[in-house]
């Protein structure tokens, strides 16, 4: 987990799960839409009062780099619900494309499955260029 802090109170403003984990042997053969492919970027929460300042931004970002870098990943991958065009018009801007989209019916919604190559010379590194400081402590947080 990858979290965002405000410098110096250490309030949580937004966070970001990032799984890096194989995906079970009993599922890779199977063709349940459900199962997402690794690494999978999730749960991407911004505090409200904080949205809309680069954070959710910074956070991707920063996901990204892991995968790419420390994880040695070529590609990263995230869900989203269909009706939540914010954060698409985001992961587009971004650079990640729609890969495919299944209904959930649990939830009575369409998920769509979107995925953004990787290239690790081309990862900048977030802390530098927004000047971050990256804690040390797990779960990582990103000091804003």
């Amino acid at each position: 987990m990858i979290v965002a802090c405000k410098d110096g109170s250490g309030k949580v403003i937004g966070f970001a799960e990032l799984d890096g984990n194989p995906v079970p042997f009993s599922m890779i053969a199977t063709t349940d839409e459900t199962v997402a492919p690794r690494p999978y970027m999730c749960n991407v929460v911004v505090d409200k009062k904080w949205r809309r300042k680069g954070i959710a931004n910074t956070l991707i970002r920063e996901c990204e780099r892991v995968a790419a870098v420390e994880w040695n990943q070529e590609c990263i991958h995230l869900k989203v619900a269909g009706a939540n065009t914010a954060a698409i018009d985001l992961y587009k801007c971004l650079g990640y494309g729609e890969q495919s989209s299944h209904m959930d019916v649990n939830r009575g919604e369409t998920v769509l499955l979107f995925r953004k190559d990787l290239t690790p010379g081309k990862i900048e590194d977030i802390r530098e260029e927004c000047e971050i400081a990256l804690d040390d402590d797990y779960p990582k947080r990103l000091l804003i």
